[in-house]
């Protein structure tokens, strides 16, 4: 079977689906996040492939976090979540390259900044996970929030 990634933690908390509750209900709660841009990009812009990537990524970390074991839903998250940001880092760079436009410069200037700040927080998450530090949660909801702010402004460049 496989070992739940937080079978060490303290049995006092009540545990629902081997995360403790509160944990899982953040994670999953902050996972919801990436449907904003997703909604904005279908809705607003009419481009349902920019709409389609964080939705995917949304589900996927629902789907995830719901469960909490380190399978498939974990390699399909990671994998969904490389992607879009591959993508996004990738359309930003054709962007600046091949558009004069100051307005969009400045958009995407911000959209960098954030993706640093959210690849920063996704690092300081894993770093502390792997220090068995309970702050992990902390900069892996700071993460769901700038990236899913990031992609946001993304589309709106």
């Amino acid at each position: 079977m496989h070992r739940n990634i937080f079978q060490n933690v303290n049995n006092n908390m009540t545990m629902t689906c081997g995360f403790p509750a509160h944990h899982r209900n953040i994670l999953v709660g902050t996972s919801f996040l990436f449907f904003i841009p997703g909604i904005k990009a279908v809705l607003l812009w009419k481009n349902v492939l920019l709409g389609l990537l964080p939705g995917l990524v949304g589900m996927s970390s629902i789907q995830y976090w719901w469960h909490g074991i380190p399978d498939w839903r974990l390699t399909l998250d990671k994998t969904l979540a490389y992607s879009a940001t591959t993508f996004y880092v990738s359309k930003s760079i054709h962007q600046i390259l091949h558009q004069c436009n100051t307005v969009c410069h400045v958009c995407q200037v911000k959209s960098w900044m954030i993706l640093i700040i959210s690849c920063t927080m996704y690092y300081l998450s894993c770093f502390k996970w792997s220090q068995k530090c309970s702050s992990w949660i902390y900069f892996h909801v700071l993460f769901h929030l700038f990236m899913s702010i990031g992609q946001t402004l993304f589309i709106d460049c």
